[in-house]
């Protein structure tokens, strides 16, 4: 059954590292229901933590495809974000991970609650222990460092 490879391919990956046999449980599962949402997560967290980001990609977005109200859609988008990242690809790896989705915010919404005006503009926050925070603006910031930051807010959402 489609399911049973798609868990034990994850659990492949997670107990004993052997890539090679976790991605072919995915394989198989999504052979045998080629719309599983779930397993296309798992095969792209597999290619991901096998070094194969490029191949995670497409497999992470037809989860978004194939089911828009995956319940572990901040992950996927992390997960996006990740592959994105250790192909060196920074911008993309932000956009993907602050891009909202139905029934998000979005990048309005994190960058009010980062203290950040609609321009970009950085103003003094208020963070929630009452410590006073003032937000690097897109200019001002590294790369990783926006993407930290993304992540972290996606993860988050999660």
């Amino acid at each position: 059954d489609w399911l049973a490879h798609a868990l034990l391919g994850i659990a492949t990956l997670w107990k004993r590292r052997d890539y090679e046999a976790a991605a072919a449980e995915e394989e198989m599962a999504i052979a045998l229901n080629p719309s599983a949402a779930i397993a296309h997560h798992f095969h792209g967290c597999v290619l991901t933590f096998d070094s194969r980001p490029a191949a995670a990609i497409p497999h992470l977005r037809a989860v978004l495809q194939l089911d828009p109200r995956f319940p572990f859609l901040s992950v996927t988008l992390a997960d996006i974000g990740l592959a994105h990242l250790l192909l060196g690809e920074f911008d993309e790896a932000v956009e993907e991970i602050e891009e909202p989705r139905d029934g998000e915010e979005g990048r309005a919404g994190a960058e009010k609650a980062v203290g950040k005006g609609p321009g970009g503009e950085a103003r003094h926050a208020e963070a929630g222990d009452g410590e006073v925070v003032r937000p690097y603006t897109r200019a001002e910031e590294e790369p990783r460092d926006r993407i930290g930051r993304a992540l972290d807010r996606r993860l988050k959402a999660a």
